[in-house]
């Protein structure tokens, strides 16, 4: 009873140190200044219950190559109780879907392995940690509207938990749901477009193999149909200039000269992708503008890692690999490999879906100017790599493989707390996360009279151009999607939407 006591106290101390880091915290825009300060500015100044206007909000929710409706529906949900749209709010909205993932991943998590309530409690730090303790947690939760990130994986994890279940009846109301689940990802983010077609797997092989009488063909074929007429809907409404723009800088084919070299740089990629849970990711950290990982226990300080840390990296994950395809094979050996994959399914579903992020990452980003904050869904990712290997002890045994996982756990729970330690000192130090230009800029929209609500005044008096590269009447940066056609009316926008 002490030990649980003990590790209560320990998640209640490590959830009150993230939520104050993030409210205390300086704070950092991101993209939030093309959306969705578009769609709020549309919600506060027209009709909603015209079709027109309606039409014209949808279309503001797309960025680059996603359309992020849902997520800035819930944005713009929150100004009914703050009049206006407040930074924090969005900070603490993220932050709250994030631990919501935790919860619902965990109670995914106790429904595969029968734990006392001990273990269970010992399980739930180490995830927490998890899911808290990388350094890319900090980056991505101290900037504004991070929900679009975290809403896809809710609705994975909630697919998941559908898709299954041990009852394994699929009703009509879960269909439904399946439906919502898919269709909300899909319209928060690029990648959430995936959950249609892994879902769809699933039931088909459901209908194929188990012949259960609840799936009939009838809904396997009207859940194909929806989940067409949504892709349609999507393609149809998104502008591919900067997928096309990013395909031909930055695809690995265009430089053949390189390849040898982005093949590197991928696995190493790969690597800290799928090793989120040790700290991963941070090579590829921007400065904040200051060095955010300047004291990360695996950072060198000029805000790289160390090259030796990538090395290491690399031949973990590489070592990972080896003994689980050796697992693998034995579990084929011993004929219980359908079975593997049957326990295996809802990580496996997991893994398969956030798979998608380093390949579309492959094709159309460079590896290494890519920042931590585009991929929280490594964790889900890593963390599902690490159950299925879990899974596999009990089929077949594998002693050295066993040593490997539980070395990786106990050193990864060191990194995590050690992280999370070290974020809350630095606040205590008055040593904040996140961009101070940013929240100085909010500060000085929403103290600016309103004879001052002006092009010059915001250029100058708050320097949003510190904030935003594209905020110039003569702006030499180039963008295939951002642009800003007339200066005072976006001004104008801004002060709407920041402004008291």
């Amino acid at each position: 009873m002490q030990l649980i006591k003990s590790i209560n106290i320990i998640i209640l101390y490590l959830a009150l140190s993230i939520f104050f880091i993030i409210v205390f915290s300086n704070y950092s825009s991101g993209d939030f200044f093309w959306t969705p300060l578009r769609s709020i500015y549309i919600f506060k100044t027209n009709n909603l219950l015209e079709i027109g206007t309606l039409k014209h909000l949808l279309i503001s929710t797309k960025h680059n190559d996603s359309i992020k409706l849902f997520p800035t529906v819930i944005e713009i949900i929150s100004l009914k109780f703050t009049g206006n749209w407040r930074p924090r709010i969005s900070l603490l909205i993220g932050l709250g879907s994030w631990l919501s993932i935790f919860y619902l991943y965990y109670k995914l998590f106790l429904r595969s392995f029968n734990l006392s309530f001990k273990y269970q409690k010992i399980s739930a730090l180490i995830l927490f940690l998890c899911f808290i303790g990388p350094p890319f947690f900090f980056y991505r939760f101290t900037i504004v509207f991070a929900l679009f990130k975290t809403l896809p994986l809710i609705c994975l994890i909630l697919s998941a938990q559908i898709l299954f279940k041990k009852d394994s009846n699929i009703n009509n109301l879960e269909l439904i749901l399946l439906f919502t689940f898919c269709f909300v990802a899909q319209f928060s983010y690029s990648w959430g477009s995936i959950l249609w077609i892994t879902t769809y797997l699933v039931l088909f092989f459901n209908y194929l193999v188990l012949r259960r009488k609840y799936l009939n063909l009838t809904k396997i074929i009207t859940f194909g149909f929806l989940g067409t007429f949504s892709t349609t809907l999507y393609i149809s409404i998104l502008d591919f200039s900067t997928i096309n723009s990013l395909f031909f800088t930055n695809n690995i084919s265009a430089s053949f000269k390189n390849l040898s070299q982005s093949i590197k740089g991928f696995y190493s990629f790969l690597s800290t992708y799928s090793l989120s849970y040790l700290g991963g990711l941070d090579r590829y950290s921007q400065k904040f503008p200051t060095c955010l990982f300047d004291t990360d226990i695996s950072n060198i300080p000029q805000c790289r890692v160390d090259q030796i840390y990538i090395k290491i990296i690399v031949i973990i994950f590489s070592l990972f690999i080896f003994f689980l395809v050796m697992q693998i094979i034995q579990i084929i050996k011993k004929g219980t490999f359908l079975q593997f994959i049957f326990q295996s399914g809802p990580y496996l579903f997991v893994a398969l879906n956030t798979s998608t992020i380093p390949v579309a990452n492959l094709f159309l980003r460079s590896q290494n100017i890519s920042p931590p904050r585009y991929f929280s869904e490594s964790t889900l990712f890593s963390i599902s790599l690490f159950l299925i290997a879990l899974i596999s002890f009990r089929f077949n045994k594998f002693s050295i493989f066993k040593l490997f996982i539980f070395f990786l756990i106990f050193l990864s729970t060191i990194i995590n707390f050690s992280n999370i330690n070290i974020y809350t000192f630095k606040l205590l130090n008055k040593e904040p996360l996140g961009d101070p230009h940013f929240s100085n800029a909010i500060e000085c929209i929403q103290n600016t009279p309103e004879h001052k609500k002006n092009y010059d005044y915001l250029f100058n008096q708050c320097e949003f151009w510190k904030i935003n590269k594209y905020f110039d009447e003569q702006s030499e940066f180039n963008h295939p999607f951002i642009k800003i056609k007339n200066i005072d009316v976006y001004t104008k926008k801004v002060f709407k939407v920041l402004g008291q």
